[in-house]
């Protein structure tokens, strides 16, 4: 659902966004050794020359998403290696926080990509500065509502965070932190996020997100953040915020407060 909100905060997205820039230049720095060869390697029943020829189309910060939307459904699985991964991942993760992905990958097959890589194994300085640019993504995700046109919600971002990270307690607890009376972005993801969890009979939780499906213990951390009691205490604080300056947020935190309130009652 897409909460009406009568108040922006433009100053917030902005300081997101440079967070995120800067983030992103860190991801270019961190990898640039990493050079393009001239044959990525790949099955030959999957990738043909042509796609070997769309990586080669332009300089790597200038390759569109349709230049990369193959290869990035493809990475590792029959096509390149981790270090061809760690080559174009800034320019495959800076298309990702611009939106310009559109539909052509999953954000989550995408994400999925560094565990499948054991991106967990890597130098210490590239893993910091993978960790620095999902938080600034996941700010500036929260930082900007109603979401894209073709539809990532939050917790579909929160679910393709999931792929790359066994632990979301940092990002989960950040929601809390920045769903503020002075903020109705991140506090209306919240509020689709809680309904949405809820089936059509009002008590019984599950993310439908089917990338959730081997995710068995970042699900299970998304689970216990809605049975929450500081959640239901913080959408109740939200909706008395925003009863009178966001109507149509108060009405939306009031729905997501209720299904609470009777889910610990269960």
């Amino acid at each position: 659902m897409d909460i009406e909100l009568l108040h922006s905060t433009p100053d917030l997205l902005a300081s997101r966004q440079s967070v995120l820039d800067a983030a992103i230049e860190k991801l270019y720095e961190t990898f640039h050794r990493y050079k393009l060869r001239p044959d990525v390697g790949g099955c030959s029943h999957c990738v043909s020359p042509q796609d070997n020829d769309d990586l080669h189309a332009a300089p790597l910060r200038k390759l569109s998403a349709e230049n990369l939307a193959r290869y990035a459904t493809k990475a590792l699985t029959t096509w390149g290696d981790e270090d061809d991964l760690r080559h174009f991942l800034p320019r495959l993760f800076e298309l990702l926080a611009a939106d310009d992905l559109g539909s052509s990958i999953e954000h989550e097959t995408l994400l999925g990509k560094l565990r499948y890589g054991e991106s967990h194994k890597w130098p210490a300085p590239e893993r910091q500065a993978i960790h620095e640019f999902l938080i600034a993504y996941w700010q500036k995700t929260l930082a900007s509502y109603p979401p894209p046109s073709y539809g990532h919600q939050a917790d579909d971002i929160l679910c393709a965070i999931a792929n790359a990270n066994e632990d979301l307690t940092p990002y989960l607890q950040h929601w809390l932190r920045e769903a503020l009376p002075l903020a109705p972005p991140p506090a209306a993801h919240l509020a689709d996020f809680i309904i949405d969890a809820f089936s059509r009979k009002g008590t019984k939780l599950r993310l439908t997100n089917a990338f959730w499906d081997e995710k068995h213990t970042q699900y299970a951390q998304a689970m216990n953040f809605l049975r929450s009691r500081e959640l239901a205490v913080r959408t109740e604080q939200l909706f008395y915020a925003y009863e009178h300056s966001e109507p149509h947020l108060a009405a939306a935190l009031s729905q997501a407060n209720n299904l609470l309130a009777i889910l610990l009652q269960n």
